[in-house]
């Protein structure tokens, strides 16, 4: 009989115990925080862009805003990097369409960045007429 109220004692404790040791033997899932945190220390900033954008289209209310704003700041770092044409029109129709699907995201510098990619394009464009027009050229 005393056998039997240790085992019922033990059998109580392991049923208590069970859903410690399920998140023992399960690790959780890393938070988006150390994924961002990741991605961005190994300078995978596209595939920071790319995993953010998935994720904003998933969020709502207060995070998606706050996901928009992260977004929007590394766009304005990758349209800063950006050195190529088609590097540039990437980034800046990527920050035109968030600024579209997320409009109380828009920031001064996201604006500003995105004008200043239109004027390098239109730079390009006139330093290429101005070699068509030069002899030699």
């Amino acid at each position: 009989r005393c056998a039997a109220l240790v085992i019922a004692g033990w059998l109580g404790v392991l049923a208590a115990a069970a859903p410690v040791w399920a998140q023992v033997e399960e690790p959780a899932a890393p938070a988006e925080s150390e994924i961002e945190r990741y991605l961005g220390d190994h300078g995978l900033s596209e595939l920071l862009a790319v995993y953010l954008l998935g994720k904003l289209k998933d969020a709502e209310g207060d995070a998606k805003l706050k996901l928009a704003i992260r977004l929007g700041s590394l766009y304005v770092r990758l349209l800063d990097k950006a050195s190529t044409v088609e590097e540039r029109l990437a980034w800046e129709t990527k920050s035109q369409e968030l600024l579209s699907a997320v409009p109380e995201a828009d920031s001064f510098e996201l604006r500003l960045n995105l004008a200043k990619a239109r004027y390098l394009q239109a730079e390009d464009i006139a330093e290429r007429h101005r070699l068509r027009g030069v002899p030699g050229g």
